[in-house]
């Protein structure tokens, strides 16, 4: 009887594929979340002579800091997706675990979607044996935040019903489940968010999310941005790096609004395309250079140069005095060769500088990897002008 009643069981459990939402607008993926599976604990199915039938494989996941709370237990249908579906929104994530013998690694990563007017997290789990019990994926406690309203997005339910409860479910060891959380549709003018208590899936607020809607349409040129060039004061005599009098002097830079320093917006023009950065200036006069070996790096290797600085108005190679005020917010426009419409992503290179000798030099070059097309497009705004206005 025994023997009957497991494998039973494991029919009545028995996977579904769930497929692909349609209208389904994708705000974020989370690429990499890796983590270590308990050791698969293997049951062998006998008949009455002990000759093993068949064999079944179970983890008991480890406890959270919500188990305490957590009495209710329920058993539910692995909500499990296809696997050329889950590969298409992350390629490779599932082949480089798998090709990793007896690691016992298990991705668990997710996404948040928009799809029928609610916003929906999809909590993807990836099977590390035929049976897991003990999951947790959400409660009262869970919600989204959005960081720049303070507005906050309470949890509805979740599919397959499992609110408050730890939860066993029978698939396939290599399947990967999709457990949904339900929200309040976001805001279309959301941006930045964190999301609270969801265990499993390291999620306790805290950490910044930046939104992006991959199939909202947008348009595939920009037009040529309308940052400002500065203004040449003068120049004090033949250029040399280790005296600054000799520095070449501006004033007038396009001011911005406040922002994060560092924050970058991009403009994709058939001609050019064009970067700004932005800068905070802490004192009445600073110093800034670029080096005109700077570069963009797509996501397919190819290069595009750096043509042009402060619309030809600034030099490269050489370093040069801003006058201002301390508390401005200011940006330089960076031309660069055309990237392709088709380009998502890419790295921004500027070399080290030439090593001068002045106090608090700073020659090093900057790296930063994997630089999003589209969300940086949506920063445009933050590049208006803004006129300087002192009190005094």
């Amino acid at each position: 009887m025994r023997k009957i009643a497991i494998i039973c069981i494991m029919a009545l459990l028995c996977a579904n594929v769930v497929a692909q939402s349609e209208n389904q607008t994708i705000l974020y993926k989370n690429r990499c979340c890796i983590t270590v599976s308990p050791q698969p604990i293997t049951t062998y199915i006998t008949d009455e002579e002990n000759n093993v039938i068949n064999q079944t494989t179970s983890v008991r996941w480890p406890n959270n800091e919500k188990d305490s709370w957590m009495k209710d237990t329920c058993w539910v249908k692995a909500p499990v997706i296809s696997t050329k579906y889950y590969d298409s929104l992350f390629p490779g994530m599932r082949d480089g675990i798998i090709n990793i013998t007896n690691s016992n690694l298990v991705v668990i990563n997710w996404m948040l979607t928009i799809e029928n007017d609610e916003t929906v997290m999809h909590c993807f789990f990836t099977m590390p044996a035929d049976t897991v019990t003990n999951l947790f994926l959400a409660m009262e406690e869970t919600g989204i935040v959005d960081l720049e309203t303070g507005v906050n997005y309470r949890i509805r339910r979740t599919e397959p019903e499992c609110m408050r409860k730890h939860i066993g479910v029978v698939a396939k060891k290599g399947d990967v489940l999709d457990f949904k959380i339900y929200f309040p549709k976001l805001a279309e003018t959301t941006r930045r968010i964190s999301i609270y208590t969801v265990p499993l899936w390291s999620l306790y607020g805290g950490v910044e999310y930046l939104l992006t809607h991959e199939n909202t349409p947008q348009k595939e040129y920009d037009d040529v941005p309308n940052i400002i060039s500065p203004t040449f004061e003068r120049k004090g005599g033949k250029y040399d790096k280790d005296n600054w009098d000799t520095w070449r002097r501006y004033k007038d830079p396009h001011l911005i609004k406040p922002v994060r320093e560092g924050t970058m917006a991009l403009w994709n023009t058939p001609d050019a395309t064009y970067i700004a950065i932005a800068h905070e200036q802490n004192s009445l006069t600073e110093y800034f250079a670029i080096t005109s070996g700077t570069v963009l790096i797509d996501n397919r290797g190819n290069r595009y140069k750096l043509k042009r600085f402060g619309g030809g108005n600034l030099p490269m190679d050489e370093l040069f005095w801003i006058d201002g005020y301390s508390g401005d917010f200011l940006t330089f426009l960076m031309e660069f060769e055309p990237m392709p419409p088709s380009v998502t992503s890419f790295n921004f290179v500027e070399p080290d500088f030439e090593p001068f000798h002045v106090m608090f030099a700073n020659p090093k070059g900057v790296v930063l990897s994997n630089l999003k097309v589209n969300e940086l497009r949506k920063n445009q705004s933050l590049f208006e002008y803004n006129p300087r206005v002192i009190k005094e």
